[in-house]
Formats: C-alpha cells, structure tokens, sequence
C-alpha cells in the first residue's frame, strides 16, 4: 500500500521532493544510471516544473480531504459541513442605536435620515420615523451604515448629515449596542459541538442547546436538582432552573417546554424570575418559569495624568470605551477585578499615571477592590457611568 494519498493515519500529500525522487528514479530506471538529471540540464530543469505542478495538485486534494471534516474544514467547506447538521454560520449585525433627537415640535424626520460620530466618522442611518414631540425631542432608532461593532458611546459629539428643516441636533443617552463580524471558523465550530447536543432531549446539555439557539440569546446556564428537598440554590425537588441572557420571553420559555423532561418542575430565582404560559399541541396550558440575570450597574472614576504629546484629543472617551469593552467581555457571574481594569487605562497612548481609581456599584464610586457577582448577577457598564478626570503632566 502506499504510503501517499489516505492512509490509516490520515492523508499524506507528496511533496515536490518526493516526486523528483520518484520521477528521477524512473527515469534512471529506463535511460541509464548515467543520464544527466541535474537542474543545471534540460532534463532536470523539465523534472522541476512538473513536479512543481504536480506538487500543487497533491495540495489541492488534500485541501479536499480536509474540507470534509467540521475541524479542518474552512470558509465556505465549513459551512457546507455545518449544513449537514443543520447548522449555518451566523451573519454579521449592525451596531443599533437609539438616539435623542431635538427639534421644532412636529417636525417629522423620515427613515434615512444621517448622523456621523465627530471622533470616528462612522455614520448611522435611522430606521424608523418619527415626530418631534410636544417636549422637543423624539427618540430614534438609528443603525450603523457598516456591519460589526461600530463604537457610539454615551454623549459623543454628533453630526447631522442629513440636515432637516426644524431638527437641530442628536445624542446618544446610552451606549450603542454593539453589532457582530460574521462568525468565525472556530467559533463556528464551537457552536456546532454544543447544538449537536439538542438531538438529546431532556437532558441539562440538550436543553442548554436548544435555548442557545433562540435568537438573540447570549448565554444560558442550566441548574437540576435531583434531590428530594430544596437544594442550596433554592431549587425546589425534583425541579430545574434555566438562567437566560437575551432573547424572547415567550420563546425561551417554549424552548425550555420542548426539551426539558415530562413531570419536572422549572423554577424561576427571585427577583429576576419570569413567568410564561406554553401552550401544547393539545390545547393545554403549562406554566414554565426561568430566571434572568441581575443586572448590576457598574460606576468609574479615573483621575489620570497625560503627556500632552502623545496623549489623543479624544483621550478621555478612548478610556471610557476602553473600560466598558472590558466591562462587556464580562460572562454572567464574573467578577470585576479592581487591578485588571485600572490597568486598561494605560492602554491608551500617553497616560503616564492613574493615581485615582475607582469602582462601584453606587454612584460616586469609592471602592478600590475586587466586585464579586454570583453566577445569576452581571456587572453592566455604560461610558455614561464611568468618569475620566484628566490632566497634562
């Protein structure tokens, strides 16, 4: 057998040296021991250029082989992989924003309308219309003209691109919400393990996929307890909690319907408990509780000092996007560790010292050690919540 193309261990592509040596081999086979292969000759010099492209097509058959397997698969293979499953890769979303518009009551602004972030040039576009209200102002939504993350903090100077007769200006009272790049292969990959799971019913795993799926979901936890009385959770017997961030009430709760086991009760922890009604193919209703998470509001204070030579016009606005994307890479019960997030301040160019550093769950922050959340809390953060006191050196 050979020990080239699939093997027992695999697929093993022949490289250009080992088809001179095959090639070279049989030539000397047929013409002579002493015939002049060097690559000097004209020989040598033909030998090379087509085992060049003959190397080039081992390669491509190779890429073949592996583009049938979810873990060396890639790019469009990977999503034919996925597909088999049942799986496709999730899409790029735009960043959404809902923006404070004032103006001349009545004033009406159509769809379309332009907004550009002054730091950035980014621009948004509104996606719905709306009328100036009796107090001056009408919140729109507003979504980025490019797909992915695009940075809208809280209170950022904007420019109205598409000016309109009676409207004079636009803020953001809260950060946007952050769109998404098309998922990667590994992360592709990582989500096709986890929903594989929902062929299972039934089961912690299976029941956790199935709720993953759900739009807009970005995390689910799954508690049982097995035992006959309640356990440290407050989980009632014979019961189990599913903890969800994001998504649709009434879906979340039919996914947890669908896929959880006849007979067991769901339990939802106060305060964040919600109650939904499902009802089955029968015409019964059933009552399924789950627990959201409990968002807790974080507040920062940073008194820096900056070499004005380095340090960026929208220095202190960096710091604060800085500070909040860390807050937002935060999974549910994650602490928010004091000395991490001080240090992010040093990553914007021409800090030089941050003898003030605050965090808290009150406002005005005082604390200067480590948040601790439980598994059913998350630390939520907003660059209107964080305070940046700058000052050159």
């Amino acid at each position: 057998m050979s020990s080239f193309g699939v093997t027992d261990t695999g697929f093993n592509p022949k490289l250009i040296g080992d088809i001179l040596d095959d090639v070279e081999t049989q030539q000397r086979a047929d013409w002579g021991a002493d015939i002049n292969l060097g690559g000097e000759g004209a020989i040598g010099q033909n030998n090379a250029t087509f085992a060049a492209a003959l190397a080039e097509a081992w390669e491509v058959l190779n890429a073949v082989y592996r583009s049938i397997y979810p873990d060396s698969a890639s790019a469009e293979a990977l999503d034919n992989v996925c597909a088999i499953t049942g799986v496709t890769r999730l899409p790029a979303t735009k960043t959404l924003a809902t923006l404070e518009c004032t103006g001349t009551v009545g004033t009406t602004l159509a769809i379309g309308r332009v907004i550009s972030v002054d730091v950035t040039g980014e621009r948004f576009v509104s996606i719905e219309a709306a009328t100036i209200a009796g107090g001056g102002t009408v919140d729109v939504a507003f979504e980025a003209e490019n797909y992915g993350p695009v940075v809208l903090n809280t209170g950022q100077s904007l420019t109205i691109e598409t000016p309109v007769a009676g409207w004079s200006s636009a803020v953001a009272n809260a950060d946007a919400e952050q769109g998404d790049d098309l998922e990667t292969d590994a992360a592709l990959r990582l989500r096709r393990a986890d929903l594989l799971a929902v062929q299972g019913t039934a089961t912690i795993e299976a029941i956790r996929a199935d709720i993953l799926q759900i739009d807009d979901v970005v995390a689910c936890y799954v508690f049982e307890n097995a035992t006959n009385v309640t356990d440290s959770r407050n989980l009632p017997p014979k019961s189990i909690e599913v903890l969800v961030q994001g998504g649709d009430d009434a879906e979340v709760a039919e996914g947890i319907f669908l896929t959880k086991c006849a007979g067991i009760e769901t339990y939802g922890h106060s305060p964040n408990d919600v109650t939904e009604t499902v009802t089955d193919s029968m015409g019964y209703d059933h009552t399924i509780k789950f627990t959201r998470p409990d968002e807790q509001p974080i507040y920062i204070r940073a008194d820096i000092t900056y070499d004005p030579a380095t340090y960026p016009s929208d220095g202190d606005d960096q710091i604060k996007a800085a500070l909040a994307a860390l807050g937002d890479s935060l999974e549910l019960g994650q602490s928010v560790i004091y000395e991490r997030f001080q240090a992010e301040v040093f990553a914007i160019s021409g800090v030089v010292d941050c003898p003030v550093f605050y965090t808290d769950t009150s406002s005005p922050p005082t604390g200067t050690s480590n948040i601790t959340f439980d598994i059913r809390e998350r630390a939520t953060f907003d660059t209107g919540d964080i305070t940046v006191n700058s000052s050159s050196i």
